[in-house]
């Protein structure tokens, strides 16, 4: 219990610190104004990114049980992945065209700067709806410390990218870094299952 203590609070801080990194830089570079722009966009976007969630709270206890069983986990990965997947593209797809029409009929134009930003940031959700499938596999295998590790990269170059695209993009800037980073946590799992999990605990 200790442990898992231990990574997670570490996980969860830097969780936080993805969450608000960008507005760090934001509040060097831009104005306020833009800032609430960001940070309009960035509360949908962390809507949608906290519904993936959903999908690893369920399977992680039908994972910790068969994390043994290659089979299974063979099946929920390349099985009832793929499907997911596709249903989550179709509803990520519905997002991104209905939300800047939900923005303009609620808000009209006070908002309308928010709407390229989302979409921008929208991508990052396919990054982490994929990635969210390997969540419940690491932690049943107590990966704790990796998981931490790949956040800690993901928050070092989502700030580092910020402090390179904001003084030249604005917000979109910021939006930039954040999907970038989202994709090279993706990479970062990506590499080590192929390399160190599927041989050993997939069949």
């Amino acid at each position: 219990m200790l442990d898992f203590t231990k990574w997670m609070i570490l996980s969860v801080t830097a969780t936080y610190l993805v969450n608000w990194g960008d507005n760090i830089v934001l509040r060097i570079f831009v104005s306020l104004k833009e800032i609430g722009v960001y940070n309009f966009a960035y509360q949908i976007f962390k809507g949608l990114i906290f519904t993936t969630g959903i999908l690893s709270q369920y399977f992680l206890p039908f994972i910790a049980t068969n994390i043994s069983n290659k089979e299974k986990i063979s099946e929920y990965l390349y099985s009832k992945r793929p499907k997911i997947l596709a249903l989550g593209c179709f509803g990520w797809l519905i997002a991104v065209l209905g939300i800047p029409f939900a923005i303009d009929f609620v808000y009209g134009d006070k908002y309308s700067a928010s709407v390229l930003v989302f979409q921008i940031l929208s991508i990052a959700i396919l990054f982490r709806l994929y990635m969210t499938f390997y969540s419940p596999v690491y932690n049943a295998l107590k990966r704790y410390r990796f998981i931490t590790f790949a956040t800690l990269v993901q928050i070092t170059i989502n700030l580092l990218l910020a402090f390179v695209f904001v003084p030249y993009y604005g917000i979109k800037g910021a939006a930039v870094s954040t999907v970038i980073a989202y994709g090279v946590k993706l990479i970062i799992f990506e590499v080590h299952y192929r390399v160190y999990l599927r041989r050993i605990y997939i069949k």
